[in-house]
């Protein structure tokens, strides 16, 4: 506030002000009062002018200096401490940081020792295990002498008897055959684990190379020409060069080699034995045109008592001894072994090994004594039928053991007509163009090209093979193997070694069954108007119909037939004719079918939800059906 010191007409005086630096005109104001807010900071120049009533300007004007200070923000001190903060903060999440480092280094070297240790200690326990495993497989060998010895003797004396007749000369030498292969089996262990505990000593002896591997091929060549096998030798030194070589351990290595290659080598392929010597080696390459090894198992095949994992390879058996041999051999002799393969395109096996030159007037030209226990027996077994007496029942047997195949001609073959057949693919090619289809096929699981799962399965998918009743012979003795045997539809199953008693009874008993499904079928024709239908589409639109009402505990088979549209009679017809089943089985079979997809989606967290869902009456009635069915408890598979 301000005045001019003019009393005359007071009312008629009047003011101009203006801040120099902020505006350039004077304003006016109609009372001696001005107000002045929200100017910058800094320093500023206010004038007030005052003109008195008769319109003289006063002589003198208010000059008035105006400091605004800044707002604490932009202030001196509020910059020095917001640096000081900023500072203390930035070196605190510093040393924070650091010592938060510092922590996770300390518990991450922890944890590595952690785990450092569990894996030391596994390993440990892992070859614990092996050794455990190894000590195992040497004493039942060692305990396994005693018997094979009690077999070779009296099978031996027994030979010597003129007055033997040919089917049991025959046996007999199958037998001594076999308890050969079983004592040649048992040396393996033996000396596999020997030679991982103490190693083995070699005695090199001068050995003409190419007479050795010509006697080597010599024993396995009446093998190959049964099976259809070229077995070859690509030999490139001189015929007359001598190694100073360990002849009993190289034998086991090429035997081992060229059983392998001639077990998994198709007929009408090649086995050829490569020789390359150079640079002071030797090398063995074995290759074949077999099926190849998968890249997830070739890392592995080597290992002891390795077998494959892949679920769709061929159950071809096997026990993971032989290629374990082969590398403790190659490496105690100084050599080293290993394996390529494409699948689909063969295999080959490269054995290096040290070349020790002698001198060749110094060479022992002997070879190694005696045929290998890998030959093939003395006479060939021809795919072929081969017939005892004139009887009605013709069997087909699968089988690509040519022993085997040999024992079950001299036990079956006198009172049955026979077909051998090597694999599965095999057997599909005989029964493609057969004028009769056998009465029953007798199989075993573990061959090349198709086993004996496949074969079932594509028998069973076939509605001219399908009523051929079907026995597996396998050694196969797991409960999961029997329980798939018998979910693809096989009438028996029988576990090696097996006696022939046992063995012609239930081929016996399985022909009596097939003979009475026949007699039903010629004794109980069906109704005027029925079809016999062979397509699946009618029994595929019954089981939806039966699965859309399974939650009716009341559902039977009058419902079905209703809701079919067919008769009671004709239903119970066509389902014996098309499943094998009675109507009752089948809607039951559809209820625990259900409940398992049921109990295995999750959808329930017990069994008495479950039986409800089906159908059933009680959870106790569904646990004691469903075990029946699958083998195993319902609950073992609840979430």
């Amino acid at each position: 506030e301000f005045a001019l010191l003019e009393y005359f007409a007071p009312e008629k005086i009047t003011y101009t002000w203006k801040l120099e630096g902020l505006a350039n005109d004077w304003e006016t104001l109609k009372e001696p009062v001005l107000r002045l807010s929200g100017l910058p900071f800094g320093t500023h120049r206010l004038r007030i002018r005052a003109q008195a009533a008769y319109g003289t300007m006063a002589s003198n004007e208010l000059n008035i200096r105006l400091s605004v200070l800044p707002p604490i923000y932009l202030r001196w001190w509020f910059f020095l401490l917001s640096g000081l903060v900023l500072a203390a903060g930035i070196w605190l999440w510093l040393h924070w940081r650091t010592r938060e480092h510092r922590r996770e280094q300390e518990r991450l070297v922890q944890e590595v020792e952690l785990q450092t240790n569990t894996i030391r200690q596994q390993t440990e326990e892992l070859q614990q295990l092996d050794r455990l495993k190894s000590r195992f497989f040497a004493n039942v060998s060692h305990e396994l002498r005693t018997p094979l010895t009690l077999l070779l003797g009296p099978i031996e004396y027994m030979l010597k008897d003129t007055g033997l007749s040919r089917q049991s000369r025959t046996m007999l030498q199958a037998a001594q055959r076999n308890s050969l292969h079983l004592q040649q089996l048992v040396n393996e262990i033996l000396e596999l684990s020997k030679l991982r505990a103490t190693g083995l000593d070699l005695h090199e002896q001068p050995t003409v190379l190419f007479d050795f591997l010509e006697e080597t091929l010599s024993n396995f060549r009446p093998l190959a020409e049964a099976r259809a096998i070229a077995l070859q030798l690509d030999y490139r030194p001189e015929p007359s060069r001598t190694l100073a070589l360990d002849r009993q351990k190289l034998l086991k290595i090429i035997s081992n080699l060229l059983s392998n290659a001639l077990k998994y080598a198709p007929k009408g392929s090649a086995v050829v034995l490569h020789v390359e010597a150079e640079a002071g080696e030797v090398t063995f390459r074995v290759r074949d045109e077999g099926p190849g090894i998968h890249p997830d198992d070739l890392p592995h095949i080597f290992d002891l008592y390795y077998q494959s994992k892949r679920p769709e390879s061929k159950a071809e058996g096997g026990t993971g001894i032989g290629l374990a041999l082969v590398r403790e051999l190659a490496q105690a002799m100084g050599g080293s072994v290993q394996a390529e393969s494409t699948p689909g395109s063969g295999s080959m096996f490269i054995l290096t090994l040290p070349a020790h030159e002698r001198p060749p007037e110094s060479a022992d030209r002997m070879v190694p004594e005696g045929r290998s226990e890998f030959s093939a027996p003395d006479e060939s077994p021809a795919a072929t039928a081969s017939t005892g007496h004139n009887v009605a029942a013709h069997l087909l047997v699968v089988e690509d053991n040519p022993e085997l195949q040999t024992f079950l001609r001299a036990i079956l073959a006198p009172d049955y007509h026979l077909t051998v057949v090597d694999n599965g693919r095999a057997a599909l090619d005989h029964l493609s163009g057969a004028e009769r289809l056998p009465d029953l096929i007798l199989s075993d699981v573990m061959m090349p090209e198709m086993d004996g799962f496949q074969l079932v399965e594509t028998l069973r998918n076939s509605h001219v093979w399908r009523p051929i009743p079907v026995v597996l012979l396998t050694a196969l003795a797991g409960g999961d193997d029997r329980l798939r045997a018998f979910r693809i539809g096989i009438d028996d199953y029988i576990t090696k070694p097996f006696s022939t008693e046992e063995l012609t009874a239930r081929i016996e008993n399985a022909l009596r069954n097939q003979a009475t499904r026949r007699e039903w079928q010629e004794t109980d024709p069906a109704e005027p108007g029925e079809t016999a239908d062979h397509t699946d589409a009618w029994l595929l639109q019954l089981r939806e119909t039966a699965r859309q009402n399974l939650d009716n505990p009341q559902f039977n088979v009058d419902d079905l037939a209703e809701r079919m549209g067919i008769s009671r009679k004709t239903l119970y017809r066509q389902i014996r004719l098309r499943a094998g089943l009675s109507a009752n089985q089948l809607i039951r079979e559809l209820r625990l079918l259900q409940a398992r997809e049921l109990i295995e989606s999750g959808q329930y967290r017990n069994l008495r939800q479950v039986a409800e869902a089906v159908g059933l009456r009680s959870a106790d009635y569904l646990s004691r059906l469903y075990r029946e069915r699958f083998g195993k408890s319902p609950a073992a598979d609840l979430p």
